[in-house]
């Protein structure tokens, strides 16, 4: 969990996740930089959880690295599942059990992710009228690579694919911690979807992220888009550079074209005339293809 001026919000959070059923849990907190007012429910909570709940301090860098940091802590290791959480959502008690028997259900031994539906409410936990219609998994790997499936409160996962995560860090900052996860999950291991809801997505009128907000996101991307920012994530150079034993040949090369088409005109074209290379919607992939062709991308 990355923490950020949530103040009582956290332990609420918290205490849905100490409180899961069939299974026991612990908890690594980065804390980004807080208010006083957050570091003191911080340290109560560490105080009476002080064998469950490890809180690392830190300077502000932003959700993205923070996440990251978590990911490749010397705290995130000898468990045999991981998963993220957000810092004011609210657990069902059988989230992690159910995400988890889904995995153990299949005896492959391989890197495991599992993941399931939340019903998004408001702070009063009363259903909000756009809901997060979720898919199980990508249609096909680049597919993957142009839209971010998962939700990273949504996620649990094996140790075999926590090495996986952990054998690269991450160099590109534009790269979301929930979107690589499950891109790396989905490649090289299996992917398990739940559909019935297992937790409550709170959105916040202040919220800045625009996770399960269609037109939101569509609007911060054509910000970036006339502000000379790169409007999606690009995993190429890291999965070039971190994964490239595990690549096929197909994936390698498009990967390789992502990676170098703001140089090389026919590795643009090979991008925006791949009809596999797509987002949920035609206008959604379109605009996608727009930041291609003028190197937003």
């Amino acid at each position: 969990m990355s923490t950020y001026k949530g103040g009582a919000k956290i332990k609420k959070q918290v205490e849905s996740i100490l409180s899961q059923t069939g299974v026991a849990t612990n908890i690594l907190i980065r804390d980004d930089g807080s208010d006083q007012a957050t570091l003191k429910i911080l340290r109560d909570i560490k105080k009476d959880n002080i064998n469950r709940v490890r809180i690392v301090f830190a300077s502000n860098v932003g959700w993205k690295k923070s996440f990251h940091s978590l990911l490749q802590s010397e705290f995130a290791h000898g468990f045999d599942y991981y998963g993220f959480s957000d810092q004011d959502d609210i657990w069902m008690p059988d989230k992690l059990s159910t995400c988890i028997n889904m995995m153990e259900a299949d005896s492959w031994d391989g890197p495991k992710l599992a993941h399931c539906s939340a019903l998004t409410v408001d702070e009063n936990l009363q259903m909000r009228g756009e809901q997060e219609h979720r898919i199980a998994q990508p249609l096909n790997h680049k597919n993957a690579f142009a839209t971010e499936y998962f939700q990273g409160c949504a996620m649990v996962w094996n140790q075999a694919c926590m090495d996986l995560i952990q054998r690269h860090q991450m160099k590109d900052p534009n790269i979301s911690h929930d979107y690589w996860v499950g891109l790396i999950a989905y490649l090289f291991g299996k992917v398990y979807f739940c559909e019935e809801p297992k937790f409550y997505h709170i959105r916040y009128d202040n919220s800045e992220s625009s996770d399960g907000n269609v037109k939101k996101g569509r609007l911060r991307r054509i910000k970036s888009l006339l502000t000379s920012k790169d409007a999606y994530m690009n995993p190429s150079l890291d999965l070039l550079e971190g994964y490239s034993d595990l690549l096929n040949r197909s994936d390698k090369h498009f990967l390789e074209c992502m990676r170098e088409y703001k140089c090389h005109f026919k590795d643009k074209m090979q991008i925006i005339s791949d009809e596999d290379f797509r987002r949920p919607s035609r206008s959604a992939t379109m605009l996608m293809k727009l930041a291609v062709l003028i190197n937003r991308y």
